[in-house]
């Protein structure tokens, strides 16, 4: 049972026999089964877990070795385009920090952290996931924006300008798909953002709400909260998205330096007097709110390359280490996440879908009597040798 569930793995990425030579493919291997099973997620501890395996060829193969990402990127990308023919597909968009130890570490910044409200040195990344029916297929274009080297100093890149190159990429990857959604949260709510979205593909995010903000209403330029005020409960109206009931009240409004849009203002109950703004290209109101729900998968994302992929584990000094790990794993976690989809009938994360996985294999080294990195080892030889 083993085998047949490793060898569909291996199945999925059978394009990278063009990327790697046979030394580069068995180290690339041997990476993704230590990103998903090992306990420690550093370069000594997946080379201690696996026994035989040397830390410096590992180190070797992030920072050294010849191989491309664009290479590695072109496979994956033709497997992103045959899983979006002809679906509804949806792009989320956010950030979050990877948290370092050392000022050494090339291209490390300083940033804000909300969550311990002080500077940290870390790598501060967009990321943008597809979201497919059944499963999810990360862009493995992590890019760092963190480039500020103290308090008030600019990034060389910008938030927004990353996310609208990922954009660019998830729509040339879709070109075959249905249907196009992409979701963001208030943050990346600008202009630049928004224009770089072609027609026929429909974007949707939070309006935060500011005093500043205006709209054009009769015939002039007033704040928003003129627009809001002016809303009565009687007209709002009640929608079930998914399992919960929210009154909305939806509007087509012309929104200063965004053009014109789909606001809809949501709230709990009909008489409550505070509410969230949202805005679309999208005409539908239980759409919009469905889709910006769907944004919640992305946090959902983050917890699990940070607990059970180790993504900010490893300390590489130099850029291109750290890129090309972020980049293994987020390929690792498109695999479990169409795992997750296999076995969807009890694995809803990518989790337990890694717990299911590792208990399988766990007991089937023990019936060889080894020790499960060894088993993983070995098995990884096997193949790599019948390539």
């Amino acid at each position: 049972m083993h085998d047949v569930i490793l060898d569909h793995i291996l199945e999925k990425f059978s394009f990278l026999t063009d990327v790697f030579s046979k030394p580069e493919l068995k180290n690339f291997f041997l990476f993704m089964h230590a990103i998903c099973f090992s306990p420690i997620k550093s370069i000594k501890g997946m080379a201690d877990w696996y026994e035989d395996v040397d830390q410096s060829s590992l180190n070797r193969f992030l920072t050294q070795s010849p191989w491309e990402l664009k290479k590695l990127f072109k496979g994956y990308h033709k497997e992103v385009k045959k899983q979006t023919r002809g679906k509804v597909v949806k792009l989320l968009i956010d950030d979050s920090k990877l948290k370092k130890t050392g000022e050494c570490i090339q291209r490390a910044g300083w940033e804000f952290d909300h969550v311990e409200k002080r500077n940290i040195l870390c790598f501060s990344i967009v990321f943008a996931v597809i979201k497919i029916e059944g499963f999810d297929l990360p862009l493995p274009f992590a890019a760092e924006a963190c480039m500020k080297k103290q308090k008030g100093q600019k990034r060389k890149k910008s938030k927004i300008s990353l996310a609208m190159k990922m954009i660019k990429d998830f729509v040339k990857l879709t070109e075959g798909a249905k249907k196009r959604i992409i979701t963001f949260d208030s943050w990346y709510c600008a202009q630049d953002l928004i224009d770089s979205i072609p027609k026929g593909v429909y974007w949707v995010t939070r309006l935060k709400f500011k005093d500043s903000r205006l709209v054009w209403l009769n015939g002039c330029w007033l704040p928003i909260w003129k627009f809001c005020s002016g809303v009565n409960s009687w007209n709002f109206k009640k929608v079930k998205v998914n399992d919960h009931y929210f009154w909305v009240h939806t509007a087509k409004i012309v929104i200063h330096g965004l053009g014109e849009v789909t606001i809809v203002l949501s709230k709990t109950s009909q008489y409550a007097r505070t509410y969230v703004i949202f805005i679309s290209n999208l005409e539908d109101a239980k759409e919009i709110l469905e889709s910006y729900e769907d944004r919640w998968e992305i946090e959902v994302f983050f917890r699990a390359v940070k607990q059970n992929f180790g993504i900010g584990d490893v300390q590489m000094r130099k850029y291109l280490g750290n890129r090309r790990y972020w980049s293994m794993v987020l390929l690792t976690y498109s695999l479990i996440s169409y795992l997750q989809h296999l076995w969807r009938k009890t694995c809803t994360t990518a989790g337990e879908t890694l717990a299911k996985l590792r208990k399988l294999l766990q007991n089937a080294a023990a019936n060889y009597g080894m020790n499960f990195g060894r088993f993983t080892y070995l098995y990884v030889c096997e193949k790599i040798a019948k390539v």
